[in-house]
Parts: C-alpha cells; structure tokens; sequence
C-alpha cells in the first residue's frame, strides 16, 4: 500500500495521527490474518493426525479380535463342561 501526502493539506499531528492509525490497523489486520492461516493449518495437521489415528486403532482392534474371537467357542465349550475336569495346561 502507498500512501501519499496532499500538497493542499498542512501537515500536522491529526495528519500524522491518522496515517499512523492506518498504519497501525493495516498491520493488526495482516498479523490477524496470518494468525488465521496458521490456527486453519494446525487445525488441518490435528485432523489428519486423528484420522490417521482412528485408522491405526481400528486396524490394530481389528487384529486383535480376530484371534481372540477364535478362541472363544472352545474356552466356551471348556466352559460348559464344568462337571469334567479340566487338563493341568488349561487350569495354570
């Protein structure tokens, strides 16, 4: 931005005041605006962190319950057969 003086006008302090408040707006307008692109970029870079690890959770529970569900029907059939004794491996 240029700003220029008016060969008519005197110059003086309400002269000078209000290009230094143009001034000083200008400026508080720019660094509100970079504030702002930089809290929508940290935002972004937070969004693709949790996605990212949403992605990692689910896959890793996944993997997880995969075996585990095997396992269930014969710890359920052991289970159900309370009156026979159990092998010496399963009680521990």
């Amino acid at each position: 931005m240029v700003a220029g003086v008016s060969a008519r006008l005197k110059w003086d302090g309400h002269y000078r005041d209000c290009l230094e408040l143009l001034r000083t707006k200008l400026a508080t307008a720019i660094a509100n605006a970079r504030a702002y692109e930089s809290e929508k970029k940290r935002a972004e870079a937070l969004a693709q962190l949790d996605r990212a690890k949403t992605a990692f959770f689910s896959n890793v529970s996944h993997k997880f319950r995969t075996p585990l569900t095997l396992m269930l029907r014969p710890l359920g059939n052991l289970l159900a057969q309370r009156n026979t004794s159990l092998p010496e491996a399963i009680k521990g």
